[in-house]
């Protein structure tokens, strides 16, 4: 995993896209995240079912989630950056994959680059 660039913390990336920043759900992501993990603001990332969060945004291979609006989603994405566990199988149901991550991959190295 990807790690911050000074304390060691993991680092996530946040869409801050209307649809996802306007859901009540994402206070609270960004809240219980803030502590654990570096938060890197992402601009809206096209995926429109949020709350969206990346893990490791400036990595390989970065794990994107999406639909984060239960508390059993929040949870596991929060045990998965503060306890270093493995995915659940909960969290692995909310990933973003094939055609879609590329698409997202474009956008937010395009974001992080400028």
């Amino acid at each position: 995993m990807h790690t911050g660039r000074r304390d060691g913390k993991p680092e996530m990336g946040l869409c801050m896209g209307k649809d996802c920043r306007d859901r009540c759900e994402f206070s609270l992501l960004l809240s219980q995240l803030g502590p654990h993990c570096n938060v890197v603001k992402l601009p809206c990332i096209d995926i429109c079912k949020g709350p969206v969060a990346v893990l490791d945004p400036r990595g390989e291979n970065p794990r994107i989630y999406r639909r984060l609006r239960k508390p059993k989603s929040r949870r596991d994405l929060l045990r998965l950056v503060r306890d270093n566990v493995e995915e659940s199988e909960h969290l692995t149901e909310r990933r973003v994959r094939g055609s879609k991550k590329k698409g997202v991959l474009k956008r937010l190295r395009r974001a992080l680059a400028g």
